[in-house]
């Protein structure tokens, strides 16, 4: 995090974090929100811009623009990939980035947004590419969204060229932005938040989810999607039941975002794999 604090010591501020959603349940958010959060408590003016607003309280300022999508929420991908192409999101953009001296940029249209101000008499703003990566086409399954995810890949490349800066949060994504732009970048991993050190007593948690104190448990904590595998994690503690291992026990923890992914999940696992929603802090 000095690397980039450095940075905007150099080039001033306001700050603008420039994130697609601001959704509590999201990891990639939550390391937006935390980001603005250090920023501010270091002395920097700091906003975040997003188009969809999830957190209840937040001590930073938190902007939402292109409130038209609201009720959209079936169009929201293609929205997503046009929304540079909108008169109203960008002037909204513009007009709420209009002193920033720095803009922080997570994930398209963002990017795309940073970069319109760039060239709109606006150079000597750094942008910079927060860079978590975009999940590999492989990891779809039907032809609508591998065609997305293609355009996805396509469009982050184009619009983060203009960036002046790009941190990886990974030496792995930094090495495969380096693959798909020719542009290097430095390493940022995601900092723990204090409150999630503590140490919990472990008896309340299997109290309360029937596990008993000799059972081994698996965790999953993430957004429940296929790119990141959860149906090939079922399966590998299947296999790890199926050599005997009785008393191993699988909980998943996440948002649910495709019904069709549930039931298949739902499918594979027995009845030692526990799904417990979203947890909150």
């Amino acid at each position: 995090m000095y690397k980039l604090v450095n940075l905007i010591r150099r080039y001033g501020d306001p700050v603008v974090i420039a994130n697609p959603t601001m959704y509590p349940f999201s990891g990639i958010d939550r390391v937006a929100h935390r980001q603005a959060l250090v920023l501010s408590s270091l002395g920097f003016d700091v906003k975040i811009i997003t188009f969809e607003n999830l957190f209840e309280k937040s001590e930073v300022e938190i902007v939402e623009i292109g409130s038209f999508t609201k009720g959209l929420l079936s169009l929201k991908p293609i929205i997503k990939l046009i929304a540079p192409l909108i008169p109203k999101v960008v002037k909204e953009f513009l007009r709420n980035a209009e002193n920033a001296r720095t803009i922080i940029a997570h994930h398209y249209p963002m990017t795309a947004l940073a970069s319109i101000l760039k060239s709109k008499g606006r150079e000597k703003v750094l942008y910079v590419y927060y860079n978590h990566g975009n999940a590999p086409i492989k990891c779809f399954y039907n032809m609508s969204e591998k065609v997305y995810q293609t355009l996805l890949i396509a469009l982050t490349k184009i619009t983060t060229m203009k960036a002046d800066y790009v941190f990886s949060v990974s030496k792995y994504l930094a090495e495969e932005y380096e693959r798909l732009t020719g542009k290097k970048s430095d390493v940022i991993y995601n900092d723990i938040d204090e409150k999630f050190k503590k140490i919990y007593d472990k008896s309340l948690i299997r109290d309360k989810l029937g596990i008993p104190p000799e059972d081994i448990v698996l965790l999953y904590v993430g957004r429940i999607v296929p790119y990141k595998g959860v149906h090939e994690l079922i399966e590998a503690y299947r296999k790890v039941r199926a050599l005997g291992y009785k008393n191993v026990r699988l909980l998943i923890v996440g948002k649910e975002y495709f019904e069709w992914y549930s039931r298949v999940l739902r499918e594979l696992a027995d009845d030692g794999v526990i799904f417990y929603g979203v947890a909150s802090d």
